[in-house]
């Protein structure tokens, strides 16, 4: 069973309410990436024996090591918080080879976004069961009553009318909503500040719409097909389908959510004169009388500021000014309130405290940023909008917001306009985002854009191999193995153009930099590396190098 829908459908609820007796709940975090900590964890959390230390750590050999034990036993494996994961393929061999093996196994799992798992295979063979937002959402006696319980009267017609219609049954944006409404208005949750929208501007606008300054186009009836007429759109399209973000299925395809259409209406029309909405693609704020300064960041392979081209020297940099604007780098927007921001930053403070300690953090920013501010004038760069202070990139120049722009308008199938735009961002990965940061909240945009650079360096490494640009596909390879060097698909690639060169001597050297890196990572060489070792060392029998038997 497939439990997929973005944050607060309930998928958790959903499945701890259906949770078969003796069966087996497991959490999910960061460090079950690797697929022989996962199986591990399993194997003492069913009472296994320990696997032994010299099995490989490819996800299909651990299940076989595994399977015997769990043969003859009917058994359900819950796997909460899937999303927690990222990109992690041999997981997702670990979990689909268990299935396979082990006919009594059944794996419930709840994700936000689309699980490395062979879903097509299983969808035919008829094993996939799938929940999604349209099942999971409240219906309207469950509406009407949480709308009493949460106001402590009877609700009004409009307002189920709402919940249901405009916020479409979703449990957290009715929460949401219940929590930022005042007066009569049913729209202003979805103004600038107010829960509702800060929740639905992290979720749509730092994932595959956090550069996309054309909204438009998603706003309209029917299908999102038949709008997505640019392979940019098609592109942002696949994306929220595949992750389930503000859209919901409907006759012919699918289509954004209401409550997603009335948030992107609200920032690609014009400003409204009745609120404090501050709409993407407005007019540029007056900028204060003055000296104005050029500011350049760079946030690839850690953090440094230019003005007017002389970079900011360390010891001039206030330590809480420096995390402010990391946190502001990392957030959707680039922007936060303040008691986020103090809640972030100084989790362990009061509140007030950690208000306090925001506000300074926040003049030492302006101040660096703008050496000449004079005492209560206007920031250009750090601005106050409702409850909310955005860090203005627009004004300046910063790697991480290039590099996004420039493989965001990379198009599918790659050429020659959009290969040189992938270079270009690659050029600015310089190491990753804010490396030197260990703050929790850096996290989750450091793998993401780690994720989009191996992917940039895969995608320009097969372009210039399918048109025989050798020493090219072999810079990009050779760069994303840096990056990744257990990726054994990247490694057969190298050795590959290599031998297509007829230079044995070169990959002769590349793999044995492959067989290093794979055995300081434990991982068992694939059927195609060891053919291509065989080719390489006629004179040494594949069995015997690798130390396995036939």
């Amino acid at each position: 069973m497939l439990v997929h829908a973005a944050a607060g459908y309930g998928k958790t609820t959903a499945l701890a309410m259906t949770q078969p007796p003796d069966s087996l709940w497991y959490n999910l975090d960061r460090s079950d990436h690797q697929p022989q900590v996962l199986a591990s964890r399993l194997c003492a959390a069913l009472g296994l024996t320990p696997l032994p230390a010299d099995v490989p750590a490819a996800g299909e050999a651990l299940a076989v090591e595994m399977a015997d034990e769990l043969q003859g036993r009917e058994l359900t494996i819950t796997f909460d918080r899937f999303q927690q994961l990222g990109d992690a393929p041999e997981v997702g061999r670990l979990i689909s080879e268990l299935l396979l093996v082990v006919p009594g196994l059944s794996v419930r799992l709840a994700t936000r976004t689309r699980p490395t798992l062979p879903l097509e295979r299983l969808r035919l063979e008829g094993r996939l069961i799938e929940v999604g937002p349209a099942e999971l959402r409240l219906d309207r006696d469950e509406i009407e009553s949480l709308l009493a319980s949460t106001l402590g009267h009877a609700p009004c017609g409009p307002k189920i009318d709402f919940a249901d219609g405009m916020l479409g049954g979703w449990p957290a944006a009715i929460h949401l909503w219940l929590a930022g409404l005042d007066g009569d208005d049913l729209m202003t949750p979805l103004q600038a500040g107010k829960p509702l929208h800060d929740y639905l501007h992290e979720e749509l606008l730092d994932g595959p719409l956090s550069e996309d300054k054309d909204l438009a186009w998603l706003v309209g009836p029917g299908p999102i097909r038949e709008r997505a007429s640019t392979p940019e759109r098609r592109w942002a399209m696949d994306l929220l389908v595949r992750d389930r973000v503000g859209v919901l299925p409907g006759p012919g395809g699918w289509y954004v959510h209401p409550l997603v259409s009335a948030f992107l209406e609200m920032h690609v029309a014009p400003p409204r004169t009745d609120s404090n909405v501050v709409p993407m693609g407005s007019e540029p704020e007056p900028e204060p009388a003055g000296e104005t300064h050029g500011v350049s960041i760079c946030s690839f392979g850690g953090l440094s500021v230019a003005i007017d081209g002389v970079t900011v020297p360390e010891a001039a940099w206030p330590a809480a000014a420096r995390r402010l604007l990391e946190l502001l780098l990392c957030l959707p927007g680039y922007q936060a309130t303040a008691q986020q921001a103090a809640r972030l930053l100084w989790p362990r403070h009061l509140p007030r405290s950690g208000l306090n300690s925001f506000n300074v953090a926040l003049h030492g920013l302006r101040r660096l940023l703008e050496p000449d501010l004079a005492t209560g004038a206007d920031s250009r760069f750090v601005v106050r909008q409702g409850r909310v202070y955005r860090l203005r990139l627009e004004q300046m120049t910063c790697d991480v917001d290039e590099f996004t722009k420039l493989v965001r308008y990379a198009s599918r199938p790659l050429g020659d306009d959009a290969a040189k735009h992938l270079e270009n961002a690659a050029s600015l990965y310089r190491g990753d985002f804010l490396a030197a940061s260990g703050d929790e909240f850096t996290q989750e945009k450091r793998s993401r854009l780690r994720r989009v650079m191996l992917d940039t360096l895969e995608r320009l490494g097969e372009w210039h191999a399918e048109a025989g640009r050798t020493p090219l596909a072999l810079w990009a390879y050779n760069r994303l193995l840096e990056l990744a060097p257990h990726r054994e698909d990247a490694w057969a690639r190298v050795l590959e153009l290599h031998l297509g060169a007829g230079d044995e001597y070169r990959a002769l050297a590349a793999l044995q930099q492959c067989e290093q890196s794979l055995e300081a990572a434990r991982i068992e060489p694939s059927g195609l590396l060891r053919e291509l070792h065989h080719r390489i060392r006629r004179e040494a029998p594949i069995e015997r190098q690798y130390g396995t038997t036939a």
